[in-house]
């Protein structure tokens, strides 16, 4: 019994057991975590190969527009035929097989990427008439890049469509806030403070890609403002910062900004003599650490889950030449145009195969007869004109369907006034008009180019587009002086809809925060303030910022939607199709995917 209770044998027995047990308790954590460590670092890799691939792709298509864009600057241009066959030059030296591009990363070993093009067709958006044939000045170009890290190789195929067009080059951003040219015309191009620029207060929603030649500024309040004898009220409401996203509302959106960008911190409380909403708009105080936060990263200035990827874009905005509009439509009275709309001044089922030029006529005694072209013509019911259209009076448009087949010309206002969806107003052709344009209680269906000289003034309306079978129309305004967007949809849950392209060539400044706007096609001017909230509002109240940031994009009451019907409008529509190109437009990225 003494030898079977004895344990003094059992305690070496013990520590080996002991001993061996925690070696494999430590061998196993060790492989644990070398495994561990050998997964990271393959999924880094995997990271890594498709940065990479991504990195490849930037550099092709950035290097191919610079080509592009570096040909039409040594030359001011050339014929578009010139142009294609420099075009196909370019595309063949990148083509697979040939001349892809290849790069190591710097700083890493053994991580590189190889780029090529891939495939190569015709946009058929792009047609122009050449000689017998049509040829395209843009393609959809697929591009193949392979990033490599490690033991890790990624493809990524991404489609671009890359070339020149004969449109103006605004037209290919969601939002531009573009500089006058360095040689301005000072009486058309005034000193604008904060020139170039772009704010964005509170919760807007955009899809498609933003060009800022000035300085970015974000906040994540919007602003309204009121006016009380001779003094601003200014009250920040809290929302979210704004929303970002590619053009066809999926994956990230594009910024490139020259200057700077700005976290805007501050908020306003009503009246204020000191620091105040006028100054935040100017961009006098961006320096001011008080008010605003320089920041690197775009990410932290935009909401949502998939942040802005900052590009650099080369592409200049060209001004819109009016003056070359305004020759080709300009249209003078004579004997063989006139057009007698009667005492009243109105004309409605009129269909003209020539030139037509608005008149009435007043007699005395039924003697002295006079043709008068001044005053207000009112147009109602269906109208074609075939031919060139012209006045020298006002033109104002209640519920009717007119149609300009080569263009108008308007010496007064342009007026577009109480229609309804039962009863709507619409409009095609190109408009010039020297004075300004009001478009007031319509529903419009449109299919139009304006340039206005003017000040352009919409508020409780709807625009929609003309549909064809290939396409939807547009209303694109270019104008000299300010657009006012103002009162549509206040307090309501629906947006007033609006397709169309607005450019001014002074300050654009648009309200979601009582009123509630849905733009289809994008915005551009010298300088760019959006006010947004999302969610309900009513009576100056609004959600929580809690409440907002749970809410989906496109709960947002200032909704700016890219719309590639804007560009087709154009193409439409313009009078002049003289095939000389002059600009490159940037890159737009059409897919992304990982096979062929």
């Amino acid at each position: 019994m003494k030898r079977l209770h004895n344990e003094n044998g059992y305690s070496l027995l013990i520590t080996l057991l002991i001993i061996v047990l925690f070696a494999i308790l430590g061998a196993s954590l060790m492989a644990m975590t070398l495994n561990g460590v050998t997964r990271n670092d393959t999924r880094e890799e995997i990271v890594q190969s498709n940065d990479l691939a991504s990195m490849g792709i930037t550099r092709i298509t950035t290097e191919i527009t610079e080509q592009l864009d570096a040909l039409l600057t040594e030359d001011e241009g050339m014929s578009a035929e010139v142009f294609l066959s420099q075009f196909d030059r370019i595309l063949n030296n990148y083509r697979c097989g040939r001349s892809p591009i290849s790069e190591s990363a710097s700083g890493n070993t053994g991580t590189s990427y190889t780029v090529c093009i891939h495939q190569v067709e015709d946009d058929p958006d792009s047609l122009v008439q050449l000689g017998s044939r049509h040829q395209a000045l843009r393609k959809n170009i697929t591009f193949k890049s392979t990033g490599k890290s490690g033991q890790s190789e990624n493809e990524l195929y991404s489609t671009f469509n890359l070339g020149a067009t004969q449109y103006p080059e605004v037209l290919n951003y969601a939002v531009g806030a573009f500089k006058a040219p360095a040689n301005r015309n000072s009486g058309r191009f005034p000193p604008i403070p904060g020139e170039g620029n772009l704010i964005l207060n509170g919760g807007s929603r955009i899809d498609g890609d933003i060009k800022v030649d000035g300085n970015l500024v974000s906040s994540e309040r919007g602003v309204w403002r009121s006016y009380s004898g001779s003094r601003d009220y200014d009250y920040s409401v809290d929302s979210v910062y704004p929303e970002l996203s590619a053009f066809d509302s999926r994956g990230a959106g594009k910024i490139a900004v020259e200057g700077n960008m700005y976290n805007f911190k501050h908020a306003f409380n009503g009246y204020s003599s000191g620091f105040n909403y006028i100054r935040h708009i100017n961009g006098t105080d961006l320096n001011n650490r008080s008010y605003y936060e320089q920041v690197s990263d775009p990410g932290r200035i935009f909401f949502g889950s998939t942040p802005p990827r900052e590009i650099t874009s080369s592409v200049e905005i060209t001004p819109i030449n009016f003056d070359e509009k305004n020759r080709t439509l300009w249209l003078t009275e004579s004997n063989s145009n006139k057009y007698d709309t009667g005492r009243n001044q109105q004309f409605s089922g009129v269909s003209r195969s020539g030139d037509t030029y608005l008149m009435y006529r007043s007699c005395i005694l039924l003697i002295f007869c006079s043709d008068n072209y001044d005053g207000t013509f009112t147009g109602t019911g269906n109208n074609t004109f075939n031919g060139k259209f012209g006045t020298s009076g006002n033109l104002v448009f209640n519920s009717t369907a007119t149609s300009f087949n080569k263009g108008a010309f308007v010496k007064g206002n342009l007026e577009i006034r109480d229609s309804t969806r039962s009863r709507p107003s619409r409009i095609a052709g190109t408009i010039y008009v020297e004075n300004d344009v009001i478009i007031e209680n319509a529903y419009l269906e449109s299919d139009v180019i304006l340039y206005v000289d003017g000040d352009v003034t919409i508020t409780q309306s709807q625009i929609y587009g003309i549909p064809y079978n290939n396409r939807t129309g547009s209303l694109i305004i270019f104008a000299k002086g300010n657009i006012n967007l103002s009162n549509n949809s206040v307090d309501l849950p629906t947006p007033s809809e609006f397709k169309g392209y607005f450019y001014s060539e002074q300050t654009l400044e648009i309200y979601g925060v009582g009123s509630n706007i849905k733009i289809n096609g994008g915005i551009s001017a010298r300088k760019i303030i959006l006010n947004a909230v999302r969610g309900s509002a009513s009576n100056s109240r609004y959600q929580t910022k809690r409440e907002q940031e749970r809410l989906p994009k496109d709960r947002s009451r200032l909704q700016i939607i890219y719309d590639l019907d804007v560009i087709k409008t154009y193409s439409e529509l313009d009078i002049v199709t003289e095939p000389w190109i002059d600009n490159v437009s940037p890159p737009i990225e059409l897919d992304r995917r990982y096979e062929p």
